[in-house]
């Protein structure tokens, strides 16, 4: 009886050691998974911690707590320790690095996931773990990811945190309303700002080939996916082919003459956003002539068309 006793207590401490060793490697396979290296870097970069300041150069390991500056016109190119993920930093550009946690505090920076992190149900489950796999933090926003590249912004001035998607499906939300979130897919981009909707992330929006290339600008040493980015630019083509459909608002009828001749009189740049401009701001116009006019909306590049058909 008593022999029985002892070998069942030998099993029991054998399988709490054995317990212990996987919990112990487990928590190895994290720290390892969290260690951050500078792959790439132009210019001057700094990492501070406690204080201590130092310039990076390329093969630097980076410590856990560390905040991370670039000059401006500097890059820097993290990469994390197992290689499935890379973090483009661009100049004028902060970032502080927090165990599982990666906070864009000032800037830009293109993000590059090329082997899943996440599954699905992790970064998309609702009320899922926002602090563990595949996620970025802004002041007032959590940014959540499997796979894919994605530009993210945020500008420490105005509070605005802005995410556009290049490949793959992102899902972004408010950082406290968990449940203000959205998915953004290939091509579209969404923001958070807080005289925006109650903090809620806008509704993905397609993006013009203009803003595409002026956010990519930032980034002149980065290379997409060459698939990735024929689909990408394909369908910002085909959104874009949508938006520059013309429209007829409204005409004025007058006298029973043919339409003979069509030219643009004025391109009026404007500072409101496509978002603004709506249907109901269709006005039809008139003129002492009474000439036949015809407003015609076009949404590209920030412009409104005005065509005079005379």
């Amino acid at each position: 009886m008593k022999k029985i006793e002892i070998k069942n207590i030998i099993n029991v401490v054998f399988a709490c050691v054995f317990f212990l060793i996987i919990l112990f490697a487990n928590a190895l396979s994290n720290v390892a998974a969290n260690e951050f290296y500078a792959y790439s870097v132009k210019g001057h970069v700094f990492a501070t911690k406690d204080n201590d300041v130092t310039e990076l150069k390329v093969g630097d390991k980076i410590e856990d707590l560390s905040e991370i500056s670039t000059e401006e016109n500097a890059h820097i190119t993290l990469i994390t320790k197992e290689e499935r993920s890379k973090f483009h930093l661009a100049g004028a550009g902060q970032v502080k690095l927090l165990n599982r946690i990666i906070e864009l505090k000032r800037g830009q920076m293109w993000v590059q996931v090329t082997k899943e992190v996440a599954t699905k149900n992790e970064y998309d489950g609702e009320g899922g773990d926002s602090g563990v796999k595949g996620s970025i933090h802004t002041a007032n926003s959590i940014t959540r990811y499997g796979k894919g590249e994605a530009i993210l912004s945020y500008d420490h001035l105005t509070g605005k945190s802005q995410i556009l998607v290049l490949s793959g499906k992102f899902v972004f939300s408010n950082l406290i309303q968990d449940d203000f979130r959205t998915k953004v897919d290939s091509g579209f981009f969404s923001f958070v700002a807080q005289d925006y909707n109650e903090g809620r992330p806008r509704p993905p929006t397609p993006i013009g080939y203009a803003s595409y290339q002026k956010i990519t600008s930032f980034f002149n040493d980065i290379n997409m996916d060459r698939k990735n980015r024929n689909e990408l630019l394909a369908n910002i083509k085909k959104m874009e082919n949508r938006e520059e459909e013309k429209v007829t608002i409204g005409k004025i009828k007058t006298e029973k003459t043919p339409l003979t001749q069509a030219r643009s009189i004025a391109s009026i740049q404007t500072s409101t956003s496509a978002s603004k401009i709506t249907s109901a701001a269709a006005a039809v116009l008139s003129n002492k002539d009474e000439n036949k006019i015809i407003l015609i909306r076009r949404i590209k590049d920030r412009k409104l068309d005005l065509i005079w058909i005379n």
